[in-house]
């Protein structure tokens, strides 16, 4: 899934654009729910769309305000399902040398996120630790994807990245027609 001026282009696993749908609205957020088969989009102008695969729009509301970003779990909840350990603490740092607007993804022990210095980190969960990194071509600002070992993300000069999680290895780019947030 990428953002674009007015609405989202899906892609497969191979990189190839496999739908574009028209939102009426610039796109800031987008999230793919691998359990319930839906996309999630939440437009700058203030519009949540709740849509299938086929681009048919389910439901849609307006956000009491403008958002610039917007995060949620595969099923829009944002809640934990869990008791949280009080008091919480902070276990580790990490520090980059550019400011970090990506959301994280987690997965296998290895937390996944992106910054303005251009590239995709792999961060041990554990310890902290940066394990690898991976070059994009711009500021990588959307929130990473992982589903099979590969790791989708976009970046801000458009380019949409499928990255292999054993190898840090691009198995495919493709230049969408805008930037990815």
């Amino acid at each position: 899934l990428a953002c674009f001026n007015l609405g989202i282009q899906c892609h497969d696993d191979k990189g190839r654009q496999i739908g574009s749908y028209q939102l009426g609205g610039t796109v800031a957020r987008i999230a793919g729910s691998y359990v319930s088969g839906r996309i999630a989009a939440a437009t700058v102008e203030g519009h949540f769309y709740w849509m299938d695969p086929s681009g048919r729009v389910d439901w849609q509301t307006t956000l009491p305000e403008p958002i610039c970003r917007f995060a949620c779990d595969p099923r829009g909840t944002g809640v934990a399902k869990e008791e949280l350990a009080t008091p919480l603490a902070v276990q580790w740092k990490v520090e980059l040398k550019e400011p970090v607007v990506s959301t994280a993804a987690i997965v296998d022990g290895v937390v996944y996120i992106g910054a303005d210095d251009e590239a995709l980190h792999a961060i041990d969960l554990e310890s902290g630790k940066e394990l690898w990194k991976y070059a994009a071509k711009g500021a990588v600002r959307a929130g990473p994807t992982v589903l099979d070992g590969v790791i989708y993300v976009g970046d801000q000069d458009g380019m949409m990245h499928a990255i292999d999680a054993k190898t840090h290895e691009a198995k495919w780019t493709f230049a969408t027609e805008a930037e990815i947030v």
